[in-house]
């Protein structure tokens, strides 16, 4: 629960948790939604295994076409986010 302030810091973060993923073949799924926090208001709503499986939401920033900052949080929860059913990619 602390911020990481760099690429370094957040692949150190999420490499083990894509090899636990890619190793248990779990689908995991990133929903469009509207949850109001930290200056954003669109969001991803995150889930794991199936699509009620909600685990966080994620805000990202972006920047001439790039995203420059990703915030994974679990507050606000995912409950408190207007779902939209689309889910990009798939």
């Amino acid at each position: 629960m602390t911020d990481m302030n760099s690429k370094d810091e957040f692949i150190e973060y999420i490499r083990p948790k894509l090899e636990i993923i890619k190793k248990t073949k779990s689908a995991v799924y990133a929903e469009l939604g509207v949850c109001p926090a930290y200056g954003h208001t669109d969001c991803l709503i995150l889930a794991q295994g199936d699509k009620s499986n909600l685990l966080g939401v994620a805000y990202a920033s972006v920047d001439k076409g790039k995203i420059c900052s990703l915030a994974l949080c679990i507050v606000p929860t995912h409950n408190s986010a207007e779902r939209s059913g689309i889910y990009p990619g798939l």
